[in-house]
């Protein structure tokens, strides 16, 4: 595998698999990933505007039934480790957040 036939096949917008994805997180330089997708992004939003997401995604228990792909700490209710009684928690910065803990 090259770098160059790689970055070339990302710019091109084709997938690449995992053994590509593996042998460019472990030789490509940062420097050049941070061009490549900054090229990625250009093509993708060409108004120039960059913005971000500030994610204050405040997780009060680990019990969850959404299964997020992104989450890997989540308990199904009923599954080991997933807490059964609901207690609330007072907090001095916001108001009182709802809190499953373990019996």
């Amino acid at each position: 595998m090259k770098l160059d036939d790689l970055y070339q096949k990302a710019l091109n917008l084709e997938f690449l698999d995992v053994e590509e994805g593996m042998f460019l997180f472990e030789q490509a330089p940062l420097s050049d990933l941070m061009y490549i997708g900054d090229r990625l992004r250009q093509h993708h939003v060409p108004h120039g505007r960059v913005t971000w997401i500030i994610d204050r995604n405040v997780n009060t228990t680990n019990v969850c039934i959404a299964n997020c792909k992104f989450c890997n700490f989540y308990r199904i209710p009923g599954m080991p480790w997933a807490p059964r009684k609901l207690h609330i928690l007072p907090s001095w910065r916001n108001p009182p957040i709802v809190r499953y803990l373990p019996c």
